[in-house]
């Protein structure tokens, strides 16, 4: 297998609106997941089987600080994924998802809520500045809007 040469990853908070719109929309699956890891590692590179061209094998992989280098994580489709993601790019910070469906409204779907927050000197700030709070259908997909939020708003370094 071969390496090519890497190169640093940075993506524009408009582009980071663009990809929470996509996912506000509904929109997951395997492209998605790759735009998200391009939007967030510190640097990506592709690899290749030795003789091949680049578009007939390898894969894009991501660094991300202080962790190894690996594939997109599936973060649309899996909650593992997601808190994955969230421990890679926003260390310090503590999750919370729940799952929520107003006791009044029998009619009204079930939807899931994330919560990203930190933590100072064992006292919890859940509300207050730098709390970000997001509402979706599914567990993932709420973990990563507030993930690209929390990132566009230039937390986690």
């Amino acid at each position: 297998m071969m390496v090519h040469s890497g190169q640093e990853a940075s993506i524009p908070v408009a582009d980071m609106s663009a990809l929470i719109a996509r996912l506000e929309a509904g929109e997951i699956g395997s492209v998605l997941d790759e735009a998200i890891s391009d939007a967030l590692c510190k640097r990506k590179f592709r690899t290749c089987i030795a003789g091949l061209p680049d578009e007939q094998g390898g894969m894009w992989m991501y660094e991300f600080d202080g962790h190894a280098a690996s594939s997109a994580l599936r973060v649309t489709a899996s909650l593992d994924a997601a808190l994955a993601l969230a421990e890679r790019v926003l260390p310090g910070y503590e999750v919370s998802v729940a799952q929520r469906k107003p006791r009044h409204l029998d009619t009204c779907a079930e939807w899931w809520h994330a919560s990203l927050f930190k933590i100072r000197t064992g006292v919890v700030f859940g509300a207050g500045p730098g709390t970000i709070s997001i509402k979706s259908a599914t567990p993932a997909v709420a973990l990563c809007i507030a993930i690209l939020k929390a990132k566009a708003q230039g937390e986690g370094g």
